[in-house]
């Protein structure tokens, strides 16, 4: 005999089917969001120790590798997340103050096209090209370098720091009885400042080196007038060490 009680049972329990799931899904991404702050926190304090612009490196990688917008996909090491500023560093320091002396000084010459100031890795570093300094393929100080100069020396002669004088030149090969190549101009140039800093200055001349560095180190190609006129420079170079 049929028991239709028993079909009804069955298809009951077919049409129920499976529990919906509760809507919790909110706590796994509140709980995954507590645990990279978690992670973020403790990175903090273990750069605790380190200087101020470390952090903000690191602040501003974490912040790029975990932004919804484009861009920012892994946290980037830090000398690769900002460019080199003066932000970076203690304004206090001996560098930062000549940092920021120099662009002043730069602006009272009015000669900013042809003089630049950048903080870089290795300290402060003051480019100046060969017209400010010096007559077309000559190693001789133009009377129009000296108020630059003598500025200089003012500013980094009450610190510690030490200079390193480079002379560079473009591709143009230069062969003279005086400079039978672009390495002794270079070089000739560079001893020439260190001469004015120490001899006309009065700067130590043991917190002062040179070196030339030829046509092997150029800012731009020498395949346009602009970019040789832009190779052909002197790079003054502040540090600590």
């Amino acid at each position: 005999m049929p028991r239709p009680w028993l079909k009804t049972k069955v298809l009951n329990e077919s049409e129920k089917g499976e529990e919906p799931l509760s809507g919790s899904g909110w706590q796994v991404v509140y709980t995954g969001f507590m645990l990279i702050l978690l992670c973020f926190f403790i990175m903090l304090s273990s750069l605790a120790t380190l200087d101020a612009s470390r952090v903000t490196q690191f602040v501003h990688s974490f912040n790029r590798a975990l932004s919804i917008f484009t861009g920012g996909t892994k946290v980037e090491p830090a000398d690769l997340v900002l460019p080199d500023s003066p932000d970076m560093v203690d304004r206090e320091t001996q560098l930062a103050r000549l940092y920021d002396e120099l662009r002043q000084v730069i602006q009272i010459l009015g000669d900013a096209s042809r003089m630049e100031v950048a903080m870089t890795s290795e300290g402060v570093r003051l480019r100046v090209t060969a017209p400010v300094l010096f007559a077309s393929g000559q190693a001789e100080l133009i009377p129009a370098a000296q108020p630059l100069l003598t500025r200089v020396a003012g500013l980094v002669a009450g610190t510690a720091l030490l200079i390193r004088i480079e002379g560079h030149t473009d591709n143009v090969p230069i062969r003279t009885e005086r400079y039978p190549s672009n390495w002794e101009l270079s070089t000739a140039r560079a001893v020439q400042v260190l001469r004015y800093l120490t001899e006309e200055a009065g700067f130590p001349v043991n917190r002062l080196s040179a070196a030339g560095r030829g046509s092997h180190h150029p800012l731009e190609s020498n395949a346009t007038p602009a970019g040789r006129q832009r190779n052909r420079r002197v790079e003054i170079l502040f540090h600590v060490n």
